[in-house]
């Protein structure tokens, strides 16, 4: 088993640990052979972040088609039920916000209670089936302890003798094929599952009140410029010569997202630009969001959320990948989406504004 763990000391503790309980369940199988579990009662879990969540939605639409009749749960943070409850394939959002991925640090005793407070949730919802699309340790013994009789996932954190099906983990696979993966111990199987994006009506309406409010009356470029890590992020100086060529040269208004805490990067952008751009950095809700990228001309932006997103809506998508993660593996997946990646381990600093002018052009029919 490979373990994707960096710490040398978690590395050299879950084997060991893995070791002994995979001999006792061994054992212990042998005297009390496993009882086959119904699969009326289905829960994917998906706690962490943005891209992760979405992506890990592309597998419902052959999982519905698999279990018509069954309850089929979506587990997922506070902040996702915005992009989820609307999604025809899902019965219930599960919402938890697990300590042990917030961007802030909590303490040991946040840590221990949520982890009660998971099993306490997974057991509450009688599930037959848990999947947990991360591979987490944790997220496996709660399901464990949780009383669930068949537990699906992958042993790269340790504890995988806990699985009732362990799935090989591919390393080198898209994450949405590798999410379609944990599916094979239930019969389902799809070649090429893509992400679709689903809105209530409350958020169309939030969506075109902001288009309104704003004063966006003609064809817009949406723009994301800031990552949640700073490796992620290209130059300001090559975002401002993309605005001026979005307007000067294909007639579009560019409007530009992003957090509250993004207003300086922000700031320094559109301090330096030739034409007319609308910060809406902490203006619209994960909700209104899709949406409003559905309406857009195109999308560029990083490797992050709102890509993703941008992305399931079909919106004609620009992504600058830098060489942190792996496009093959980590870019979000669809026909309008083309991904300018400079290479394994190497920054977009030298990444030049025409480079991306090229590929809009590509993207949307014209050449210079």
């Amino acid at each position: 088993m490979k373990y994707i763990y960096r710490n040398k000391i978690y590395r050299t503790l879950f084997p060991v640990i893995d070791a002994v309980g995979t001999a006792f369940f061994c054992v212990f199988r042998v005297f009390f052979p496993r009882s086959l579990a119904a699969d009326r009662n289905i829960l994917l879990v998906r706690v962490d972040h943005i891209g992760d969540v979405v992506m890990a939605t592309a597998p419902l639409t052959a999982l519905r088609k698999a279990f018509p009749a069954s309850r089929i749960d979506f587990m997922a943070p506070s902040w996702a039920r915005e992009i989820l409850e609307e999604d025809p394939r899902i019965d219930n959002v599960i919402i938890f916000d697990p300590p042990w991925f917030m961007r802030t640090k909590t303490g040991s005793f946040s840590g221990i209670k949520g982890f009660f407070g998971m099993i306490g949730m997974i057991r509450k919802g009688d599930y037959d089936v848990v999947v947990d699309a991360r591979g987490d340790a944790r997220h496996i013994l709660a399901a464990f302890l949780a009383g669930v009789k068949r537990r699906i996932s992958y042993g790269i954190t340790g504890l995988g003798f806990l699985l009732t099906d362990q799935v090989p983990y591919m390393e080198l696979s898209h994450e949405i094929d590798r999410d379609m993966a944990l599916l094979g111990p239930l019969g389902v199987k799809c070649e090429h599952a893509q992400v679709r994006a689903y809105f209530s009506r409350e958020n169309i309406l939030e969506a075109e009140n902001i288009r309104k409010e704003e004063g966006i009356d003609r064809p817009y470029a949406v723009l994301h410029m800031f990552a949640g890590r700073k490796e992620k992020n290209w130059t300001p100086e090559g975002f401002v010569g993309v605005i001026d060529f979005l307007a000067a040269e294909k007639k579009l208004l560019t409007v530009i997202i992003g957090s509250e805490t993004d207003h300086l990067y922000i700031k320094d952008v559109t301090e330096k630009i030739s034409h007319k751009a609308i910060n809406l950095s902490g203006k619209v809700s994960l909700g209104a969001l899709g949406p409003f990228l559905e309406k857009a001309t195109l999308f560029i932006g990083l490797d992050s959320g709102p890509s993703h997103m941008a992305a399931a809506t079909g919106t004609p998508c620009v992504i600058l990948f830098s060489g942190v993660n792996d496009p093959a593996q980590w870019a979000p997946r669809g026909e309008n989406v083309r991904v300018i990646y400079p290479g394994e381990g190497k920054g977009l600093s030298q990444m030049r504004a025409k480079d991306v002018m090229a590929v809009v052009d590509e993207v949307l029919g014209a050449k210079r």
